[in-house]
């Protein structure tokens, strides 16, 4: 169970913390519910009841280890659009760092493979890339106290000097 206050990551909405426990005034259902209050888009609050859709955000020093190098993540991104668009979905509904991460990497690296070709992202890319980037940078950000922006760009940095080690 969740406290007031901490910070989580709902699986549909991205990096929340936690304003309230209990049974929201316009549900009669006796059940409790937390109500999220989302650190990725402003004024968004989502109510989940209580149960296993959510996680806890990385601890800090698990932020930093990362950006230092410590974890090695792999690269995701099929060649077949459909089967891609297909895992993407699953990946970014699964609420799992580390397959955000893995995503993150595969379409960065495309991004940098079709940019020497003078090329760029196909639309449907662009879009999982900015979902991923968000979530993946309000992480960061609430891990580390940074700016989402900031944090988004130091784990783009590490995720591509990965493929040049």
């Amino acid at each position: 169970m969740y406290n007031v206050n901490d910070i989580v990551v709902y699986k549909n909405g991205g990096v929340c913390r936690v304003e309230e426990i209990g049974t929201p005034a316009f549900m009669n259902t006796g059940e409790d519910y937390y109500k999220l209050r989302s650190l990725v888009y402003e004024g968004s609050i989502v109510y989940v009841k209580v149960g296993p859709s959510m996680r806890r955000i990385i601890s800090a020093e698990q932020a930093g280890g990362f950006l230092k190098g410590q974890y090695k993540i792999k690269s995701c991104y099929h060649k077949d659009y459909k089967v891609r668009e297909r895992e993407f979905r699953e990946m970014v509904n699964s609420c799992e760092l580390e397959n955000w991460l893995e995503m993150l990497k595969g379409i960065c690296s495309e991004r940098t493979r079709r940019s020497t070709e003078g090329k760029h992202l196909k639309e449907s890319d662009k879009r999982f890339l900015s979902r991923v980037e968000g979530l993946v940078g309000s992480e960061f950000s609430a891990a580390l106290g940074i700016s989402k922006d900031e944090a988004t760009e130091q784990v783009e940095k590490v995720l591509m000097a990965q493929d040049n080690v």
